[in-house]
């Protein structure tokens, strides 16, 4: 087992008074990988989430404003939706999930960065 020692310095009432913490780094790695761990986890619920966000923007897409459209589509076929397409339905509320989405997606990249 490693002991680590790092001192502190800090300022009571104009004077300085040095104070010593032993951390042990055992901890402090076991405490950095739960932390990462962590992050992961959140990064991969915050994944799940936007394809969530993205799916029902579609959904509701569909199933108003592109309702004329989604009705002459043959059953089966496919077709790729953008994200610029469900910012421009004119449907406030499909505006909105993807504002959401856009939202969590830069968060997510804001922790990858954090994790690194």
């Amino acid at each position: 087992m490693l002991d680590l020692f790092i001192c502190k310095f800090t300022i009571k009432i104009n004077r300085y008074r040095k104070m010593a913490n032993i951390i042990n780094l055992n901890d402090f790695l076991n405490n950095r990988k739960e932390y990462k761990n962590e992050i992961e986890e959140t990064l991969n619920i915050l994944d799940e989430f936007q394809l969530h966000l993205f799916t029902s923007a579609i959904n509701l897409a569909v199933a108003d404003k592109w309702k004329d459209w989604s009705d002459k589509m043959p059953n089966g076929s496919t077709f790729n939706f953008e994200d610029s397409m469900l910012f421009d339905t004119g449907d406030q509320n499909v505006t909105r999930i993807m504002e959401l989405r856009d939202s969590v997606i830069n968060l997510m990249r804001q922790l990858e960065n954090i994790q690194d």
